[in-house]
């Protein structure tokens, strides 16, 4: 392949030197005017209009431009009920003010007066009909069109940014959001009735974005497209009309029959049509089709034929835009008179970037100019004002679901066709993950469908109501790096997808709800974070959650009413409010497994639930400091069972119970075994509203009596915080010696259960209390089983996070040192800030008050890649594999040399084994380096090595002083064009 890159190179640099090779061009030329005084206008111009001004004259400037006649009101002469009477149409102009503004509009009057169709749009076309662009016309005329031809009396109102429509009659149901813009929320059921809204629905009128310009993601017939919107640049503003606009004609089709769809390889006829019942004429008429990624024009291509000559592509294909362009009308420069008409035709050829199950989109344009006398100047001949018509087309082919597996692929970074269908073509963007929604809502194949997510970060839109909305049934997995990998390697803690309300850098969420969980769905291995109300809602759905990452909403972790949520090896954190609150009446929330810290109010929360907690950690709940609990129950649907789980660190009590105490429902207290409820509320009531001795078992409870097999000693973690055993807030592992091991109840039924680290449930005779489950690595459980004193961010494995520390503290001296000068002339306590007795592993002779090369060596030989027994041997491998290159002692000498202690020599070879037996080394082969060429590749290739031999021959012909050099390379090139012609005959 580098003999091929040569090539190219040295094409280029010959262009580049002057060589040059002829282009055709074109023009287009503009046509001359129309005639007439004023613009033409799709409606009746002899209604009588009745006009709304807010004192900034765009709406009576707009009137003026094409010359119609009307009556004017404002806020100091209000519209009565007589003016609707006897005018045809209201038209409200865009708001500069504020609500006191629009005071001349009466709702009463409205509502009484305002029967046929509204139109209230976030676009102010007023004021783009006198100031540019030339598309605020369009929506303009389209919207007065629209009232006019629907019966009864109609009103038009443009943008109000100011006061949010806020003086339109309550009845008509439209609310405003000055946060985000204009968006209708709702329209009741009176207004929908009154016939105001006609064809329109509140999923077409929303949206409205900071520039308060409505777009919609609708398009066809009517649907006039005015100018790019949106974020990223995609959407297009248009109007909701069933009218044809401007009275021209446009439509396009496929060659499929009724219920027909395509598959890849298969050949697709598109058939554009169009026909100028507009009465304007139109010049310089071109039609531009954008065709969807996933079909190929063939004739796009460079190609080449049986004697080996390459044929360029169809001039009239566009392959940056993937659009193909036709001028059309009755001659070259593509003039459309009043009822032209006409038709093109394009053969395409699906590919395998079609969407099973979707439809291929195709929109197609027509574009011209049309040009008329300026009504400002009618007796000027010169006076002249033209400007661009654009007509849009659509066409949805569905796609054969030629592809089942049901997976659909996310990936933020992914380069490819963003069509979901690998991870080279994952659906890209921060986006992305909203597009594999949709397909997974909207393909016609067999569901329910699977989505893979690969790290990054992904917002559901920029408005509140946006949300990640999972279809019934929809599993999503996280976990995966950029570019995908084989499931059984997806690693969420390394690889995080984050779906997150937060869609900007200003600090502040945007988004109410991040997730929305549908019914029988799945969430595995993604974090979820900065929801407005929640990071996860679900109404009236079953749900589950597992090894997600749930922090930071400014309200609620997980929101659940009326559905059965199960909660796995999750962890919810630093939430605002509740971690998790679920009500409903018989309805579940079981939680294993997971550790539910540092929220705001309560760490679980739920109403007449039914509540099943077993082996998680409930702790530092309450950081609002308002009196709220680990746990609060109110009015049970069953008892809540409470099962070997650690509540602690809480600012209030462990668990909060309360209850109706109706016959018909008694007190369904809570069954609570082999739990540990400490150092919660400050050491005083663990539990509030419960009697320990009546409802607990088997359980460690501060203060507790020591009756049902409870204990009451201080449950002894490994790694305490406090000289009174407080647990370090990140670890809630227990101590080799706690009185918790093997002391829950020998009575429960533990099969398929684990611990809070997925480790069998009973190790020893018996299990123990609390969510951690001692597991020995020796047999014997010995301390260094469980911590480690130089384990400084309690993960577990002493590695470079550790020796970072030791580095700070290298050759530090302790200030206790007996033979330090401490006359102050000489002594500086800066001197010796930096030792840290933790280091300090040989206090003895003169290492006593040095961190020096002795506590080093007993570092390396005692700690270095130590590792609790709770973790799984590879994690150690892993670890010890990121830091091996970084493991080196010191010489006496201070010279560095590898250290080959007997673990770390184990270490290494683990590790290289794995590597070796996983990644072998690749054979290289001799390949045919135009085997793997397209056919418009090859054709390019041999395009330039033609006009490479052109080039040559002539500095021959020339009688260069290399000829004979030159001659050799012609002979080079022949021999590569016989290659190419052999691939090509295979």
């Amino acid at each position: 392949m580098r003999q091929l890159m040569w090539l190219r190179f040295m094409v280029l640099l010959l262009i580049m030197s002057g060589v040059a090779f002829a282009q055709n061009t074109a023009g287009y030329m503009a046509m001359p005017a129309g005639s007439g005084s004023y613009p033409p206008v799709p409606f009746d111009t002899s209604k009588s209009f009745l006009i709304y001004t807010t004192n900034n004259g765009d709406l009576v400037a707009a009137m003026n431009f094409y010359g119609l006649s009307y009556t004017a009101r404002s806020v100091n002469n209000p519209v009565t009920a007589l003016d609707l009477a006897t005018h045809d149409i209201l038209i409200v102009g865009w708001n500069t003010g504020t609500l006191a503004t629009m005071n001349g509009l009466l709702p009463g009057v409205l509502e009484e007066g305002i029967t046929g169709r509204v139109i209230l749009t976030g676009h102010d076309a007023d004021y783009h009909v006198p100031h540019e662009p030339a598309a605020g016309n369009v929506i303009f005329e389209q919207t007065i069109r629209y009232v006019l031809e629907g019966s009864g009396k109609g009103m038009v109102a443009f943008t109000d940014s100011m006061s949010n429509f806020a003086w339109l009659p309550e009845s008509w149901g439209v609310t405003g959001n000055s946060s985000t813009g204009e968006t209708i929320k709702s329209i009741t059921p009176q207004g929908d009735a009154s016939g105001i809204f006609a064809d329109l629905t509140p999923a077409l009128l929303s949206n409205w974005g900071v520039s308060y310009h409505n777009y919609f993601t609708a398009w066809g017939n009517g649907f006039e497209p005015l100018e790019l919107g949106g974020g990223e640049g995609e959407l297009v503003i248009t109007l909701a009309s069933p009218f044809n606009p401007r009275g021209f004609i446009f439509t396009k089709d496929d060659d499929l029959a009724e219920g027909e769809t395509v598959c890849p390889q298969q050949e697709l006829t598109y058939t554009i049509c169009y026909d100028n019942t507009s009465g304007m004429t139109i010049t310089n008429a071109r039609i531009i089709d954008y065709l969807p990624v996933g079909v190929t024009y063939p004739e796009g291509e460079w190609a080449i034929d049986e004697n080996m000559e390459p044929y360029q592509p169809d001039p009239a294909y566009d392959p940056d835009l993937h659009a193909y362009e036709w001028s059309v009308g009755q001659n070259e420069l593509g003039t459309l008179y009043p009822d032209d008409f006409g038709c093109v035709t394009l053969r395409v050829v699906v590919n395998e970037n079609a969407v099973p199950g979707m439809n291929l989109h195709n929109e197609a344009v027509l574009i011209g100019d049309y040009c008329y006398q300026d009504p400002n100047e009618p007796n000027n001949p010169s006076a002249i004002i033209c400007s661009e018509v654009r007509y849009l087309a659509g066409k949805d082919t569905p796609v054969c679901c030629w592809e089942e597996n049901g997976i659909i692929f996310v990936d933020q970074y992914a380069a490819g066709a963003c069509t979901g269908l690998n991870w080279t073509d994952a659906y890209s963007g921060t986006d992305g993950l909203s597009k594999a929604l949709y397909q997974a809502k909207n393909s016609t194949c067999v569901g329910p469908y699977t989505i893979y997510i690969a790290s990054g970060n992904y917002f559901p839109g920029t408005q509140e109501e946006d949300s990640f909305v999972l279809p019934e049934g929809t599993q999503m997995y996280g976990g995966f790096p950029t570019g995908g990998c084989d499931f059984s390697l997806r690693n969420p803690k390394v690889y995080e997808a984050l779906l997150t309300g937060q869609v900007d850098d200003d600090l502040f969420s945007e988004i109410d709800n991040v997730v929305t969980m549908g019914h029988n769905t799945l969430l595995d291995g993604v974090a979820i974070a900065r929801g407005i109300n929640s990071n996860i809602y679900g109404n009236t759905v079953d749900f589950t959650l597992k090894n997600c990452s749930i922090k930071e909403s400014e309200l609620y972790g997980i929101y659940a009413l009326n559905g059965n949520v199960t909660i796995e090896r999750c962890k919810i954190q630093e939430n605002f409010s509740d971690g998790i609150y679920h009500s409903g009446i018989d309805f579940t929330l079981d939680v294993s497994n997971s550790w539910v810290m540092r929220n705001g109010r309560y760490g679980i929360y739920t109403y007449e639930s039914n509540l099943l907690a077993k082996n998680s950690i409930i702790s530092e709940s309450d950081m609002n400091e308002q009196g709220s609990d680990g746990i609060f129950i109110v009015n049970p649907s069953n008892p809540p069972i409470i099962y070997n789980n650690t509540i602690a660190n809480n600012k209030s009590a462990g668990i909060f119970f309360s209850d109706n105490g109706t016959v018909e429902d008694p007190n369904d207290y809570p069954d609570i075994q082999n739990c540990i409820i400490y150092y919660n509320n400050g050491g005083a009531n663990q539990l509030n509203g419960l009697n320990p001795d009546a409802v607990a078992s088997y359980s460690c409870i501060q203060n507790c009596n020591t009756v049902n097999n409870n204990i009451n000693a201080a449950p002894m973690f490994a790694y305490p915080a406090s000289v009174v055993g407080e647990p370090d807030p990140n670890d809630y592992h227990l101590a080799y010696n706690s009185p918790c091991f093997n002391a829950g109840s020998p009575n429960l039924d533990y099969s398929g259960q684990t611990d809070y680290d997925t480790e069998e449930r009973v190790d020893g005779s018996r299990v123990e209390m609390g969510a951690d489950e001692l597991h020995s690595c020796s047999g014997d459980y010995l301390p260094t089983d469980f911590a480690n004193q130089l384990d400084t961010n309690v993960d577990g494995i002493v590695n470079m996070n550790e020796f970072m520390g030791f580095a700070k503290a290298w050759l530090q001296q302790n200030s206790d040192d007996p033979t330090i000068n401490k006359d102050p002339n000489f002594y500086d306590p800066n001197d010796y800030a930096g030792w840290n007795s933790l280091y300090n592993l040989d206090d003895t002779g003169t290492s006593q008050y040095f961190i020096d090369i002795a506590d080093f060596q007993v570092f390396l030989e005692d700690h270095w890649l130590w590792q609790a027994c709770r973790l799984e041997p590879s994690q150690s491998a892993v670890s010890g594999m990121d830091t091996m290159t970084e493991n080196l002692s010191l010489s006496s000498d201070g010279v560095a040399k590898a250290n080959t202690s007997e673990a770390n020599v184990s270490t290494l070879a683990r590790v290289s084994t794995k590597i070796i037996l996983e990644e072998p080394m690749p054979v290289e082969e001799e390949l045919n380096p135009y085997s793997e060429m397209s056919n418009s590749e090859l054709a390019l290739f041999v395009k330039d090595i033609q006009e490479l031999k052109m080039i040559v021959a002539e500095q021959i012909k020339a009688e260069c002083e290399d000829s004979e050099d030159l001659t050799d390379l012609i002979d080079f090139f022949d021999e590569i064009l016989a290659d190419v012609q052999e691939t090509l005959q295979k």
